[in-house]
């Protein structure tokens, strides 16, 4: 039996199972692609500052706000209103777009702030480095 299968295995009968890919890189590609997500959210918009991406979330809220103040009203009202499943479709954009918006806000103060680190860190080493050359013995030439 276990030739039969060898055999078809070999003729490309049966397809083997793809090896699975480890949990760090699954990991890592999940990044990659919310990071390639935000960077065309980004550039969909023309955004190129924080300021900016305040600007384009604020009227977001506020139409999800009004939005789900209607549908309230309607689910008190008009419970089996068609209208209630348009709103509820035309919400999901809305809150993905502002979920975006906050992540890229957030990943980016992470981003400055590992960066304000790391000039930290060069700064500290160049001086480390002015005074271990400081420190060595002048030798006089006489």
């Amino acid at each position: 039996q276990a030739l039969y299968y060898s055999y078809l295995y070999q003729m490309g009968v049966l397809k083997q199972k793809p090896k699975r890919i480890s949990p760090v890189l699954r990991a890592d590609i999940r990044k990659l692609d919310a990071r390639i997500e935000q960077m065309e959210f980004l550039q969909k918009h023309q955004i190129t500052t924080r300021e900016e991406l305040l600007v384009y979330r604020i009227p977001l809220e506020e139409q999800v706000q009004a939005l789900t103040k209607e549908r309230k009203r309607l689910y008190r009202s008009e419970p089996d209103s068609a209208r209630i499943g348009q709103i509820t479709e035309e919400l999901k954009p809305l809150r993905k777009d502002i979920r975006l918006c906050i992540r890229i806000e957030q990943q980016s103060r992470e981003m400055e702030e590992k960066m304000r680190l790391a000039e930290q860190i060069q700064r500290q080493a160049e001086q480390e480095e002015q005074t271990e050359k400081n420190r060595q013995p002048r030798t006089e030439s006489r």
